[in-house]
């Protein structure tokens, strides 16, 4: 033997152990189905705005929908009591004071 440290090449290991490839895996392939839902999604995404982008250049909506009956339903009730009670409104704060 010479004098002096060995070569990297005959240092071996103790106990061989030989790498173990995972098993293959037989369920669903999760990977697809991940990237099919997330091409659905950025589809109907793009539909959307595209629809939003249509009815803002046209103007809006011939006919109001559901939001537009509702506000105005909402609208109707609020202002029918203000309508009817104007001697409820008085100059004094709503806050109370420590007089």
């Amino acid at each position: 033997m010479p004098a002096g440290p060995r070569p990297i090449h005959s240092i071996k290991p103790l106990v061989p152990h030989k790498p173990k490839a995972p098993p293959p895996d037989a369920g669903l392939p999760w990977g697809w189905i991940g990237a099919a839902i997330g091409v659905l999604v950025l589809a109907l995404g793009g539909a959307g705005a595209f629809v939003v982008v249509r009815r803002h250049k046209a103007g809006g909506a011939a006919a109001p929908g559901l939001f537009g009956k509702l506000k105005a339903r909402f609208a109707a009730r609020t202002r029918t009591p203000q309508a009817e009670a104007p001697e409820r409104r008085t100059t004094e704060p709503a806050e109370p004071t420590l007089e």
